[in-house]
């Protein structure tokens, strides 16, 4: 019988061939196995035909170069775009910056912020009131522009005939107030034969207020106050539409006036009505 030898007192082997047989034991059985079999789990042995300690340089990987590189360039393409956005960027918000600094260096404050309208007087903001200055160059223009029409137009007239009369406007104004339904205006003439032309274009309807009808009204011309000569429509806009009547002479002691319609809208206001004509001197 064989003497059991600790390993230690064992022979030293010659160069392993990897066909040597070890011990080991597998699902609680002693069994042999090759030893070349441990290779399969053993660390790494060699690189690119290194043994020992394995350490890599740049030229170990000669075989990569071109990919490594590719993926170098790659990485640099985007950095470069990176920075390219980068400096965009920044060259934008300087730019801006630049722009918003001179805007406002130097530049008009803002105008008080409490509903009223501002413009610039005297290097100062002040305050306008937009609506009175429209209603007053409104009325002056309206007025200025039917007085001048109405003498225009009379004279004309006049002249053509070969007369002299003067130019007379006959002027109903119904006040500020809501006109009254059925309400009858009328003007008698003293001492002289006036002539009117109520379908002259000359004539002219106006509004102390800016409260037009919400539906047409009409307006009878009446002369004497028991004939209605035409009817003067008002549309819901303030426009007229003046009847086609002949010239009508009202003579000292007559009358010749308007009458509100009893179906007129009660939301017209301020209405004043202006006949041309004229009489003989």
């Amino acid at each position: 019988m064989a003497t059991s030898k600790k390993i230690s007192e064992l022979t030293t082997a010659t160069v392993l061939s990897g066909a040597e047989l070890i011990p080991l034991v597998q699902s609680g059985e002693t069994v042999q196995a090759q030893l070349s079999l441990l290779s399969a789990l053993a660390p790494v042995q060699s690189v690119n035909g290194l043994t020992g300690p394995v350490i890599l340089a740049a030229g170990d990987l000669s075989g990569y170069n071109s990919d490594i590189a590719s993926i170098i360039s790659s990485i640099t393409a985007v950095s470069i775009r990176v920075d390219d956005v980068s400096a965009a960027l920044t060259s934008t918000q300087v730019y801006f910056e630049a722009l918003i600094s001179v805007a406002t260096s130097g530049g008009l404050s803002e105008a008080p912020v409490d509903g009223q309208i501002y413009g610039r007087g005297g290097g100062n903001w002040v305050p306008v009131s937009i609506t009175a200055l429209a209603a007053d160059v409104g009325t002056v223009a309206n007025s200025l522009t039917s007085v001048n029409t109405a003498i225009t137009s009379i004279n004309n007239v006049l002249t053509s005939m070969g007369v002299s009369r003067r130019p007379y406007n006959v002027v109903f104004d119904f006040g500020v107030t809501t006109l009254p339904q059925g309400d009858y205006a009328r003007v008698s003439p003293a001492g002289v034969t006036f002539y009117v032309l109520p379908s002259c274009s000359n004539s002219q309807i106006a509004f102390n207020t800016s409260a037009f009808p919400t539906t047409i009204v009409s307006i009878p011309i009446m002369y004497p106050t028991s004939v209605t000569l035409g009817i003067l429509l008002i549309g819901v806009s303030g426009t007229a539409t003046w009847p086609a009547i002949a010239t009508t002479s009202v003579a000292p002691g007559e009358t010749f006036g308007v009458q509100t319609s009893v179906s007129s809208d009660p939301t017209l206001t301020g209405l004043v009505i202006s006949f041309a004509g004229y009489y003989n001197p």
